[in-house]
């Protein structure tokens, strides 16, 4: 028997990767960079093509056309106003990658950077008795540091740590205060900032 509607599928080879500078000449997929593998696949995904795993040590890969994955539509909807938008630049010869992720999920991630201040603050504030004290955890002052947010970037591209434990949880807390938490010091924008800095290294 013959499907009528059979849904026409196709599958598409990435061969390299080529941005529009006019000095980039293209790469094939051995010589990109992960940054550079990262965007070939968010920008098949936002065409609507499934995305196939990268099998062995393979030059070139698939990609699958002609299917709709139930609730991911990248072209409408929802969807595609969670992506991140990418812009690629050439400094002095070299390929410069800018990842900015849309303000909806840069305020998820400072709605759990404030959870884990406030409970920072509350375990510091804490005056528990010596039965109420949890064996390897309050006894260590595990809930007074920073296991999540530990650090941000500032402008000139250091690393600000939120964890000192030679100084202590207080002044550890302090300096997460005046570098990202304290509202009079630091605006909603530019918490956005770090946290896309903190989002853009990881891919």
């Amino acid at each position: 028997m013959v499907q009528k509607d059979h849904p026409n599928i196709s599958v598409r080879t990435l061969i390299g990767f080529k941005t529009n500078q006019g000095q980039d000449r293209g790469r094939d997929y051995f010589k990109i960079t992960k940054r550079e593998d990262y965007v070939a696949k968010m920008t098949i995904l936002q065409k609507g093509y499934i995305v196939f795993p990268t099998m062995s040590d393979k030059k070139t890969w698939v990609f699958l056309d002609g299917v709709k994955l139930p609730g991911i539509n990248y072209k409408e909807g929802a969807a595609k106003k969670n992506l991140p938008t990418v812009s690629v630049t050439m400094v002095d010869g070299k390929e410069q990658v800018h990842v900015r992720f849309p303000n909806n999920v840069l305020d998820q991630f400072r709605e759990y950077a404030m959870c884990e201040y406030k409970a920072i603050k509350e375990a510091i504030d804490m005056d528990l008795k010596p039965e109420e004290v949890i064996a390897n955890f309050d006894n260590k002052d595990q809930g007074k540091y920073f296991s999540s947010l530990t650090g941000v970037y500032d402008k000139d591209g250091n690393f600000i740590s939120f964890v000192d434990k030679k100084a202590g949880y207080e002044e550890s807390l302090k300096i997460a205060e005046e570098t990202f938490f304290d509202p009079n010091k630091i605006s909603v924008e530019q918490q956005r900032d770090m946290i896309n800095e903190l989002l853009m290294r990881q891919t």
